[in-house]
């Protein structure tokens, strides 16, 4: 008899073992999650002035609970981390609208530009299922990549705020297309490489080089903000006759502003952007307006026929100054 509960008093500490690590291991994951979300959360809050922030945190609160709740999928998290992760390597700021604009995107809670005229309610969002032992494996390795590209982040802005070749951009852009990953500029090699707490990023190829990165970054970010300023003038000019367009044009400057202080567009959301960039233009021009630029660079629209030009706002000027 005493060998039987000496068998049971085995089993039952086997249980409670196997309870606690299983237990320990499932905190340790939420754990690891929560401090992804957070460190996301926390630099794109720290992008938009404090008077600002309430409205910001609010969004940001609702994309961590769902993101724990796997509502949110991994490369959606890791296409935020990127956008915010470059956003923190330049020295951007954002103003609330745009970091919410952010946190929508990631959460697809709107389509990417939808048509101003639709105004109808969205579809509920179903409840939220228990996450699949899939979904939750791909989570965790989002999680850890998103944890590691932070670790690089700060790193890389340290040696590159003892050199100053990288004084005007940063040496370092992160893309999430195929998963998150760095691409560093080849002169930090040697520094990179000698860390050793970087061992885990290059053994899973998550950091690369580029010769002379952060001069490609710089012309890319001014390419993209001579996009913002065309697209921010020619909003003002058809704001107030175009309503319909405006709209969408207005939500176009905003993201290619965006864009050239490091937001990521992704491959289907360039595209998109990119037609209807096209349909706008194609509209404006092909209507009942025909589209100038006056000799101060502004775009004007005129009413074909009349000749009697649209009027360039300040706040055309603001929006394409922003983007600057």
């Amino acid at each position: 008899m005493s060998n039987v509960w000496r068998e049971y008093g085995a089993i039952a500490v086997l249980l409670v073992v196997a309870i606690g690590g299983y237990l320990f291991l499932s905190r340790s994951e939420e754990d690891l999650m929560a401090r992804a979300l957070e460190t996301v959360s926390d630099h794109l809050l720290a992008l938009v002035p404090e008077q600002d922030r309430d409205r910001t945190l609010a969004s940001l609160e609702e994309f961590e609970r769902r993101a724990a709740e796997g509502e949110v999928p991994p490369e959606q998290i890791e296409w935020l981390a990127a956008s915010v992760l470059n956003l923190s390597s330049s020295g951007s700021s954002l103003a609330s609208e745009e970091a919410e604009m952010m946190v929508s995107l990631a959460l697809n809670d709107s389509p990417l530009l939808p048509e101003p005229a639709v105004s109808r309610q969205a579809p509920p969002r179903p409840p939220s299922t228990p996450v699949q032992k899939s979904r939750k494996k791909d989570l965790l390795e989002s999680a850890g990549r998103v944890s590691e590209m932070f670790n690089v982040l700060t790193e890389v802005k340290g040696w590159s705020g003892q050199d100053s070749t990288f004084r005007d951009a940063p040496p370092v852009r992160f893309y999430s297309d195929r998963g998150l990953r760095a691409v560093v500029d080849e002169r930090l090699r040697g520094e990179v490489e000698r860390a050793e707490r970087f061992d885990r990023a290059r053994q899973e190829s998550l950091v690369a080089w580029q010769s002379r990165l952060a001069e490609s970054v710089e012309a890319e970010a001014e390419r993209k903000a001579v996009m913002a300023q065309e697209l921010g003038q020619l909003w003002a000019a058809v704001k107030d006759s175009m309503i319909q367009e405006a709209a969408q044009l207005e939500k176009l400057a905003t993201m290619r502003s965006l864009e050239s202080r490091g937001f990521m567009f992704g491959p289907e959301m360039e595209s998109l952007a990119v037609d209807l960039e096209g349909q706008l233009k194609s509209r404006i021009g092909g209507g009942a307006f025909s589209l100038s630029v006056g000799q101060d660079g502004q775009l004007r629209l005129e009413s074909r026929g009349t000749g009697t030009s649209g009027r360039t706002s300040t706040a055309s000027r603001a929006n394409a100054q922003s983007s600057n």
